[in-house]
């Protein structure tokens, strides 16, 4: 699949995601700020500016619902959980750059998940790292069931930095997994 069947796919505008593209590709090469990575690196550019749009997507497609999402889950109306249920796995998929089965129902139905969803949208940064590690621990919890020496704090370190297959995560000098 090429690139433009990939965000008509998704649900995207192919023109504004190419517009954004263009437009990281200009901040990249005038702004000290930029990652480096992207300058000059027309696949990266076409990845962020695919990542950015399926995140304004999400937040575009769950503006005025988190009440409504909030009491179908919290109520006893079998359909009413499962088509939010639908919804939240499609606006997670979005935000996090994922397929909509990538989330377990337990993830899907939690009220604190929404709730952090809902800050991240609103800006907090700290909400997003949270919610991220969450989808982390919830995807490797679906591979490798309960991992007990993955704690909160190693998942927020290895969300945080760029990892290769076979490093190896310290969290305070100790490797999580090992202990």
């Amino acid at each position: 699949m090429d690139y433009k069947e990939e965000i008509s796919d998704l649900g995207l505008d192919v023109d504004e995601v190419y517009e954004l593209k263009d437009a990281l590709e200009d901040a990249a090469g005038t702004s000290k700020d930029f990652s480096k990575d992207l300058k000059g690196n027309e696949e990266a550019l076409k990845e962020a500016a695919k990542q950015m749009s399926r995140y304004n997507k999400a937040v575009a497609d769950a503006e005025g619902k988190f009440d409504d999402w909030k009491d179908a889950l919290k109520g006893n109306d079998l359909q009413k959980q499962a088509s939010a249920v639908k919804e939240l796995s499609g606006i997670y998929a979005d935000m996090f750059d994922l397929d909509a089965d990538d989330f377990s129902d337990g993830f899907l139905k939690s009220a604190d998940n929404l709730d952090l969803m809902q800050k991240a949208m609103e800006g907090s940064e700290d909400a997003y790292n949270d919610l991220q590690s969450r989808v982390a621990m919830d995807i490797i919890e679906q591979e490798f069931g309960s991992l007990p020496g993955i704690t909160q704090e190693a998942l927020n370190a290895i969300t945080s930095q760029k990892i290769a297959a076979g490093d190896i995560i310290e969290v305070d000098g100790e490797n999580p997994i090992a202990n």
